[in-house]
């Protein structure tokens, strides 16, 4: 799947890494809406894979047995909200934009129902990861191979309610 924009950059060290994160953080993409002087209009992901390799019994190469190799993957996800036309005053390419994150947000939704719904049942429902880039990004994890965990960040007011639940 060909998703436009998207790197992959390999690094060294933490410092490398950080300074990675910061380059994707510059190309995030916001815009002015009613609620939000800088809303969100992309989804970001910041996937780290750490790769570890046993060296030789004189510690200079690495072994070259694939089953040695052990691979863990962290994503780090910064989702645009979801967001009602009425209330945020988008109209043109802002209210296509917010279209587009709903479905995505939508499709993200329904997805991770279904994951959770095999696991309190054992069940083996397909999760629908294909009906949307960014949820195809985490085709591992809908299969099962890993773990999810969320951290939401909501808004504090009453107004928001609705559309935070």
């Amino acid at each position: 799947m060909f998703i436009s924009g998207v790197t992959e950059v390999e690094v060294k060290s933490t410092e490398e890494a950080y300074e990675t994160l910061w380059k994707g953080q510059k190309r995030r993409r916001v815009a002015h809406t009613q609620l939000n002087a800088e809303s969100s209009r992309s989804h970001s992901v910041f996937t780290i894979k750490l790769v570890s390799a046993p060296l030789d019994s004189a510690g200079e190469e690495v072994v070259q047995d694939k089953t040695k190799v052990i691979m863990n993957q962290l994503s780090l996800v910064d989702l645009a909200g979801s967001e009602r036309a009425s209330r945020t005053g988008n109209h043109g390419e802002r209210l296509r934009e917010a279209n587009n994150i709903n479905a995505n947000l939508m499709v993200l939704r329904t997805c991770m129902e279904t994951l959770r719904d095999n696991q309190l049942h054992c069940g083996n429902k397909i999760v629908p990861y294909r009906d949307s880039k960014l949820t195809h990004v985490f085709k591992n994890y809908f299969d099962g191979e890993g773990t999810v965990k969320m951290v939401i960040c909501v808004s504090p007011k009453s107004e928001d309610y609705d559309e935070t639940i």
